[in-house]
């Protein structure tokens, strides 16, 4: 005899026939119920970003009956059922989640367990229609979907099976198509499903949060110290539905300002800016971009930001104060050749230290956290000049009270002095002078300089 009351899993087995096709609706045309997406990467270090993407949509009244989960689907006579709305709220990677939030705190994200059977039925149309083995095609839908890595020898297998209806003319070329690129977007990311307590036919926004690894660029610094390249699947190019508009904010981590971001094609080599801007120098905190719309909006999309020091930031903090710890060691041996035993004592050595004590509590207070590894190089180096600084200030009050140490201490302090030019000339200085990035911006762009 059947439950009168299911479990979970099977209350929502009984309904995923009904939502499966109307989710396949919702993604087909993203466009006529999510009005807008923006996009907000914020670096909290060289490698790792907190992605925020809030979209702005309104749920079709058409199709709010068929999309409805139902706590219990078959509720006693009169009786009050609880009901939430299922919706694809965007694609997630494939990797391990870091730090995810929804808002508002209502809103519910669906397992992978649960999200499962609701997208392999979504895809059963396009299954029957494609030419191929439904229950073949929806097998290995299932594979792809359930993965929790990037399921390739699935995906592959699916797109032999679609290519070989597709030769043998077998099938609607527009569902093969489709479920192709389905696939291969299911195979590198989860769909995420929530379930959301909202009134159909009136517009309301949902932000999801999460953090992710990008792939940073660290370079000289006569380059970029900082370059990041990250995918943006959203403003990547589909067949039947570009998406609606979306917009890309940057926030640059602590120690470096954007000079540069721009939305590029990454099937290009090298990519292609499609869409770009400039920052001026001491506003690159933050920056906006606009998705170009339609059929502009390149196959692959990616951003590419340029990171450069700030004016006024830790690169011009390290040249000043390495400047004076390098002055002063000169200063000192000068001194030492002109004044022989009269430079001597405490009082001299601590002449002669003091800029590099201002350097180490300089360089202490220029950022309160340091994300990148050539602001990190740059604090180093600079709080190594301000050692030998101290090594000078030493030398002088050890070696300078006896005249057989003279030749000894002018030693000493000429190697200081010229390791302490070397180290300046090696990275504060140019640092401090490099010449900002920029790229030409595109006829289509929407930005200026």
């Amino acid at each position: 005899m059947a439950d009168e009351h299911l479990w979970p899993d099977g209350a929502l087995a009984a309904q995923a026939a009904r939502i499966g096709p109307a989710l396949l609706e919702l993604i087909d045309a993203e466009t006529r119920w999510v009005h807008r997406r923006v996009e907000r990467i914020e670096l909290a270090n060289a490698v790792q970003a907190t992605r925020s993407i809030a979209a702005d949509m309104t749920i079709p009244v058409a199709l709010a009956s068929d999309l409805t989960l139902y706590a219990n689907p078959q509720p006693p006579p009169n009786a009050q059922v609880a009901s939430r709305i299922i919706l694809p709220l965007g694609i997630l990677p494939k990797a391990p989640l870091e730090e995810f939030s929804l808002t508002p705190e209502d809103v519910q994200r669906l397992a992978a367990e649960q999200s499962k059977p609701l997208l392999v039925l979504a895809l059963a149309p396009l299954a029957n229609r494609c030419g191929a083995d439904p229950d073949e095609v929806l097998f290995l839908l299932a594979i792809i979907v359930r993965s929790e890595v990037p399921a390739k020898g699935a995906n592959a297998k699916l797109q032999r099976l679609l290519k070989t209806a597709e030769q043998d003319g077998q099938g609607e070329s527009g569902a093969r198509e489709r479920l192709s690129i389905l696939a291969d977007t299911l195979c590198d990311h989860y769909v995420l499903l929530v379930a959301i307590d909202a009134e159909p036919g009136c517009a309301t926004r949902v932000t999801y949060e999460h953090r992710q690894t990008v792939r940073a660029i660290t370079g000289g610094f006569g380059d970029p110290p900082l370059t990041i390249i990250n995918p943006l699947p959203y403003v990547s190019r589909r067949p039947r539905d570009d998406g609606p508009p979306h917009r890309i904010e940057v926030v640059a981590p602590d120690g470096l300002e954007i000079e540069t971001a721009s939305i590029v094609d990454l099937f290009e080599e090298p990519p292609q800016p499609v869409e770009s801007r400039n920052a001026e120098r001491g506003k690159g905190a933050y920056i906006q971009l606009k998705a170009p719309h339609g059929r502009t909006r390149p196959v692959k999309a990616g951003l590419n930001v340029e990171f450069g020091f700030p004016a006024g930031g830790i690169h011009h903090v390290a040249a000043i104060a390495g400047g004076a710890s390098t002055v002063a060691l000169w200063l000192a041996v000068l001194a030492s050749f002109g004044l022989d035993e009269d430079l001597k004592g405490s009082s001299a050595s601590a002449l002669l230290a003091a800029p590099a004590l201002v350097t180490s509590f300089a360089l202490g207070f220029a950022t309160t956290r340091v994300t990148s590894k050539p602001v990190n190089r740059l604090r180093l180096i600079a709080l190594f000049i301000a050692l030998l600084g101290v090594l000078g200030g030493l030398s002088v009050s050890l070696l300078g009270e006896s005249s057989e140490h003279l030749n000894l201490r002018h030693g000493v302090l000429t190697g200081l002095a010229i390791l302490s030019t070397l180290a300046l000339f090696a990275a504060p200085a140019p640092a401090a002078i490099r010449p900002r990035a920029s790229v030409p911006l595109s006829d289509t762009s929407s930005s200026s300089s």
